[in-house]
């Protein structure tokens, strides 16, 4: 069974001429579901169904092998893949809506159900603007750095061990707080690169 990655993706400004396309994009899309909207049905309108339920079609155009939005707007999507967060799925969308707004901005945060990775980006338009992706072992590093309870040592990045309960409910209690704060931080600063 796949590992499940929650993503929130923000619009956060976008002129109404990419607003009225986006709202075009959900209203196709939601046609084609009884609930969630399949990601590849938001970026695909001229590929057959069948095609978009393919699994390397997905691969290849969404990120993931299936990504599902849960809640969505025209100001925001948010919903779950497997394995890996929809960024090819998402840039194909960007490439679309900055046809019609070169400076949008668009964020986009997600996590791992385990916390085996995590990232926030901002995109100006389709590109990039700033962001950054932690793996595992550097998620327990950046925690042990930022934790006055942890240190160097407690944790064994060869065995994957912490060197007692103690030390691991420690961390534990701080890894959603400090993933979510580096996201908002991340966040902020991609913004303010763009404005």
């Amino acid at each position: 069974m796949a590992n499940h990655v929650s993503y929130y993706i923000e619009f956060y400004k976008m002129n109404s001429k990419a607003k009225a396309r986006m709202k075009y994009l959900l209203d196709n899309a939601e046609k084609q579901t009884d609930g969630d909207i399949a990601f590849g049905n938001l970026i695909a309108l001229d590929v057959k169904q069948e095609d978009k339920d393919n699994y390397s079609w997905y691969l290849n155009n969404v990120g993931p092998k299936w990504c599902h939005i849960e809640d969505f707007d025209i100001d925001h999507l948010q919903g779950y893949s497997a394995w890996s967060a929809p960024i090819q799925g998402l840039e194909t969308l960007l490439e679309d809506l900055s046809q019609y707004d070169p400076e949008m901005i668009t964020t986009i945060q997600y996590e791992d159900e385990y916390a085996l990775f995590v990232g926030q980006y901002t995109y100006q338009g389709s590109e990039i603007a700033d962001g950054i992706e932690y793996e595992w072992d550097e998620i327990v590093e950046e925690i042990i750095a930022a934790t006055d309870e942890l240190e160097e040592g407690d944790y064994n990045y060869e065995t994957s061990e912490w060197i007692n309960e103690e030390k691991q409910e420690i961390f534990w209690e701080v890894q959603w707080e400090w993933v979510h704060d580096m996201q908002e931080s991340v966040r902020e600063s991609g913004i303010a690169t763009c404005v």
